[in-house]
């Protein structure tokens, strides 16, 4: 995947369907959106995503997380974040999720709600200043 990066240096953002590949330790400063499908991160993956060279200079992100707790370890390791959207399946309850965000994070950072009738997910939308 570095290789890749190497001959591609203007590469502004990055959607990534597996994650069997070794993403967290390669470096592309030119990378700002990032997009994860057909993956649900853990507490730990949040992790080493938000200490990788990637996570750190991360301006937008696409994610699916097995736990709402995992977007505050998010929001709190990538310093540049500015747009969080994650997704959940449907049968966790989002207005319980935005309630418990909106006691937990800073009233600069608005959190809304879109639900996708289609594929049964719903994806809570972060805004950070």
């Amino acid at each position: 995947m570095q290789t890749l990066f190497d001959c591609a240096p203007h590469v502004r953002s990055l959607s990534i369907q597996s994650l069997n590949m070794p993403i967290f330790t390669c470096t592309q400063s030119s990378i700002y959106i990032l997009s994860f499908k057909n993956y649900r991160f853990c507490a730990e993956d949040c992790l080493k995503l938000a200490q990788s060279s990637l996570g750190q200079q991360c301006q937008r992100l696409l994610i699916e997380l097995e736990h709402q707790q995992d977007i505050l370890i998010l929001i709190e390791n990538m310093p540049n974040l500015r747009t969080l959207k994650v997704k959940f399946d449907e049968s966790q309850d989002k207005n319980e999720i935005l309630q418990w965000l909106q006691h937990r994070l800073s009233k600069t950072i608005y959190v809304s709600l879109v639900s996708n009738l289609m594929n049964k997910m719903a994806t809570i939308q972060i805004w950070i200043r």
